[in-house]
């Protein structure tokens, strides 16, 4: 494997298990979960989340270099220009991370019955 490919790994996990802290504070806030079955529910959430994360992230990024635009025309100026370049720099990654956590936390929190 490319070192590319390990740095886009680690990053993709890195981001997945800070999206899944940060929904983890969200339903303990809201009183729904007691300590021990918050815990084994981070726990697995985190085990089941993050590969689902990377897997997200690299289909993301498969999307990214397959739509890719080789010129950004825009006209908005140079802020729609500096979007426009940072979007397609990690967007689709970023997506694809946010919905590849986002589905197996959502199934967990559902199966502990932390969601209605």
């Amino acid at each position: 494997m490319d070192i590319d490919y390990k740095k886009s790994i680690i990053c993709y996990a890195i981001t997945s298990f800070f999206w899944i802290i940060c929904w983890t504070i969200v339903l303990a806030q809201n009183g729904v979960m007691g300590i021990g079955k918050g815990t084994v529910f981070f726990l697995i959430a985190v085990l089941v989340g993050i590969p689902c994360g990377v897997i997200g992230g690299i289909i993301g990024n498969i999307i990214r270099t397959a739509a890719h635009p080789d010129m950004i025309i825009t006209s908005n100026g140079v802020w729609g220009l500096l979007f426009q370049k940072i979007f397609w720099k990690i967007g689709p990654q970023a997506i694809g991370i946010l919905f590849g956590a986002a589905i197996p936390f959502m199934i967990l929190s559902k199966l502990f019955g932390f969601a209605e």
